[in-house]
């Protein structure tokens, strides 16, 4: 075949996207020049691979390796080739001389690099220019970046369910590439699925959307998105409006756009909705009857006058009998008045949702209707919404809320006044940005109807407050978050509160952290932190200045923070990640972003260090780091996965050296102490990862510290798809009832026990090197009616003084709600009332300012457009 002239090429050298877009030939250039033939075409090379460090290969090292390679060793002439293509890319005078070398051994790759075929003026090849090019940057950035996320067998998988499939993409015409081993080569197999793309035809954008869908419907490619389209989701929905208005569809259901019909002002009554009710009530058993205690009948009081109120009352006194109590008087007030009512109970973890609307349905059943939502569920035939306006009571997550409110499908879209009473479990937690404070944001700018709101906590937010009046102020600013201008506590009936929520005995047991004289394993692990600082420390500087990003940091905001305050450290990576994400120009953002992902994971290993010997932190380096490597392909991740690949084998033989730890044997003599007290103890030990979780249980089993090697479980957050230490539900479930059977007979958990689980038996709560602002000492009996034990003890093991000092905050938080408290009692209700709306019109004040800054900051862009 004969090279096509090139200039009626529709991708010409000159363009300067035409090197990004060869990058995608990076096999077939290899195959090229793995031709024994062809090998003296590379010496031609040799002046781009003069360097100054001697031990880098130069062309001739690179050209014996492919002469001296035998026939089963088609491996070591990709590696050599692979650096040669990398020296070659970073140099647009070598990417010349390598086009006119393609041009000249094979131009059948050559017409295809430029895209010969393709005609300039094809929509597909303008629109895959327009978006894999963005803004006309040069960079060789977002192509790259895409081929490196794309998993294209999952891409095809989904690719094939579409109406009108791409056979142009599928392996019936696009035959998936092998290795040298026989297996598909899934990198190559990527860049053939991109370079096909501008020859397809199609006289739309369609193919766009389509590829963005395909890559939405499954979490590996939806990295592909976070470089290519960030608001996929919003502009996937956005688009599916504007083709229905095109098309003029209407939906045989009510699921047209929001746009398409009159805004909802008023409740949608349940008994409209009947027929999407799962079952009919159920009338197998009788619901319980609930009986309120003394102190309890305090705490409803506000909320049965109809004011919006938080109940504060200490974990495991019955604050769920309490709001189930709010919410069946507010149904049965709204039915003696034949009005509508429908009640939503949030919940702020997954776990929770099923257990509370289990704990509804117990009193409730054969009168309401009570149903469940949350993010992790599989997906159900009636929409979401039909089954919402169907139920009595609803219990969900702030987001699954906060995504239907902001809906703009009407089979997924409630409105604020859908629902009469709002009740918020762990309301603490209404502040920032956090769902329960966004989504009263828009109940408090709601124009229409507003519902009754309550919130249960057993702290009212003053986090680490040191004064009294810093702690007023932070009552006041959680009660106007939540609309709330009431504040319930037990003031009459403390002495049957105290019988029924007795205190634990507390302890706490400092040991020290070995000096880092006494840890190489540490020190090498802080080594490698440091290299991966210095190596991304130029790309987070030039956030410091003005740039093309229009986000620029504070030298603050860049600095981390000492590797062995680990969650300082992991909160500030945690916090960088997140202002990175929101950086568009990927130059800045890109490596950065990925050497965080290694610095997190090195800092989980000090972590589990601190708590146990380091061959554990061995393995888990081993293993996370090298899942890394393998998710990232890209120079910069290799690069930093080398600091640690330098390392490994020293480190595997400090981790043996490092058997012995202090905080360790301090565990293990208060397990053994337990149970050789009571063979029939349960034991929570709390810890502040899931990382540490499962790797402390797996060393208390394989030491076999009770006895026997499987006593030990443990319990973390839960997610449909069990992500990295993460639980299903089921898993979860089985692990706390293996608990409470007595199978296991400790439990390691991160806070997720700490809101409402239910762990029936219980006499010794560890918190291991962790505290926090409020830790359950009492997350033992939940089970309404039952008194927690009473020989039951809390110790705290400590290893830095910075977990003692949170402690020690934590616990003098605690005496300042408390005074707090009194004092709002003392001042009256009034007095209250007039304080909280205070700071309400000043939040309301606030927003309004936000909302005018974005819309002139909205009509300058459009201006400037």
């Amino acid at each position: 075949m004969v090279a096509i002239p090139a200039e009626i090429v529709a991708l010409p050298a000159s363009d300067p996207r035409y090197a990004t877009f060869l990058h995608l030939f990076r096999m077939e250039i290899i195959e090229m020049f793995s031709d024994v033939n062809n090998i003296l075409h590379l010496e031609q090379f040799r002046q781009y691979f003069n360097f100054d460090d001697e031990d880098l290969a130069d062309i001739f090292f690179i050209m014996d390796e492919i002469r001296n390679a035998g026939p089963s060793e088609k491996e070591r002439k990709v590696t050599a080739l692979d650096f040669f293509l990398d020296v070659v890319f970073e140099n647009p005078e070598a990417v010349e001389e390598l086009d006119n070398t393609i041009r000249l051994l094979n131009p059948r790759l050559w017409n295809e690099a430029h895209l010969a075929s393709v005609e300039s003026s094809s929509p597909v090849f303008k629109l895959f220019m327009d978006k894999f090019f963005p803004d006309g940057k040069e960079e060789l950035l977002m192509l790259d970046r895409c081929a490196a996320a794309l998993e294209p067998e999952f891409f095809v998988e989904s690719l094939q369910k579409f109406n009108n499939p791409y056979p142009e993409l599928l392996p019936k015409t696009l035959k998936p590439p092998v290795d040298a081993t026989g297996k598909v080569d899934h990198r190559h197999w990527a860049a053939c699925i991109l370079r096909t793309i501008p020859h397809l035809v199609r006289n739309t954008d369609d193919w766009f959307y389509d590829f963005v869908e395909a890559c939405s419907k499954d979490p590996y490619n939806r990295a592909v998105l976070w470089y290519l389209l960030p608001n996929y989701e919003e502009v996937l929905e956005n688009r599916l409006i504007e083709k229905r208005r095109r098309q003029g569809v209407r939906s045989v259901r009510d699921d047209d756009v929001i746009g398409d019909v009159e805004v909802v002002t008023t409740m949608r009554k349940p008994s409209d909705y009947l027929k999407f009710r799962a079952s009919d009530y159920d009338d197998v058993q009788e619901p319980e009857t609930l009986v309120l205690r003394p102190y309890q009948e305090e705490l409803v009081e506000s909320a049965l006058r109809g004011k919006n109120v938080i109940a504060c009352a200490p974990t495991g006194s019955g604050k769920t009998e309490v709001c189930i109590y709010v919410a069946m008087s507010h149904l049965d007030a709204k039915a003696d008045k034949n009005e509508p009512a429908r009640v939503a109970m949030l919940v702020p973890r997954i776990p929770l949702v099923d257990q509370q609307k289990l704990r509804f349905h117990k009193y409730v059943r054969g009168k309401y209707y009570v149903e469940g939502f949350h993010g992790s569920e599989g997906s159900k035939s009636t929409s979401r919404r039909d089954t919402v306006l169907a139920s009595d009571i609803v219990v969900m997550t702030p987001q699954i809320m906060l995504n239907m409110l902001k809906s703009v499908r009407q089979d997924e879209r409630v409105y604020v006044c859908d629902f009469s009473l709002l009740i918020f479990d762990e309301v603490h937690h209404c502040a920032k940005e956090h769902p329960y404070n966004i989504l009263m944001q828009i109940v408090h700018d709601y124009q229409g109807p507003k519902p009754q709101t309550m919130g249960l906590t057993a702290s009212l937010g003053v986090g680490m407050a040191t004064t009294d009046e810093s702690g007023m102020a932070s009552i006041y600013e959680l009660m106007a978050n939540i609309g709330a201008t009431s504040l319930a506590s037990v003031k009459r009936h403390l002495d049957i509160l105290e019988q029924y929520v007795p205190k634990p005995v507390d302890m706490t047991k400092k040991v020290d952290r070995p000096p880092l004289s006494e840890s190489p394993f540490l020190r090498t692990v802080m080594n490698i932190m440091e290299k991966i600082q210095r190596d991304v420390e130029p790309k987070l500087k030039s956030l410091t200045q003005d740039n093309s990003t229009g986000c620029k940091l504070s030298k603050e905001e860049i600095r981390f923070e000492d590797p062995l305050s680990t969650e300082k450290y992991i909160q500030k990576v945690n916090t960088l990640a997140t202002t990175l994400a929101k950086v568009y120009n990927e130059t800045f953002k890109f490596e950065p972003s990925i050497a965080l992902e290694y610095l997190g994971v090195l800092s989980q290993a000090i972590s589990i260090n601190d708590l146990m010997p380091a061959k554990y932190a061995l393995e888990y380096l081993q293993k996370n780091l090298g899942e890394l490597s393998r998710k990232f392909e890209m120079e910069c991740s290799q690069r930093f996965y080398q600091h640690f690949a330098e390392n490994a084998a020293i480190m595997s033989s400090l981790a043996e050296q490092e058997r012995y730890k202090p905080i360790v044997e301090a565990l293990e003599n208060e397990l053994k102490e337990q149970f050789k007290k009571d063979a029939n103890s349960r034991a929570i030990v709390f810890v502040t990862r899931r990382s540490t979780a499962v790797e402390l249980m797996n060393y208390l089993n394989t030491e076999k510290v009770l006895g026997r090697h499987d006593l030990v479980g443990f319990v973390t957050s839960t997610s449909k798809k069990s992500a990295e230490y993460g639980q299903t539900k089921e898993e979860q479930q089985k692990a706390l009832d293996d608990f409470n059977r007595g199978k296991r007979k400790v439990i390691i958990a991160t806070s997720v026990v700490e809101e409402g689980l239910d762990v029936s038996t219980c006499n010794l709560i560890i918190k291991y090197n962790s505290s926090r602002e409020v830790i359950c000492c009492d997350v033992i009996n939940r089970f309404p009616g039952r008194a927690r034990a009473r020989d039951s003890r809390s110790v705290l093991i400590v290893l830095s003084e910075n977990v003692a000092q949170t402690e020690y905050q934590a616990i003098m938080a605690e005496k300042i709600m408390n005074k707090c408290l009194k004092r709002i009692q003392e001042q009256g209700e009034k007095a209250l009332e007039k304080r909280v709306k205070e700071v309400m019109e000043r939040q309301a004040k606030e927003r309004r300012i936000v909302v005018e800054h974005r819309m002139k900051a909205r009509e300058a862009l459009m201006d400037k457009l």
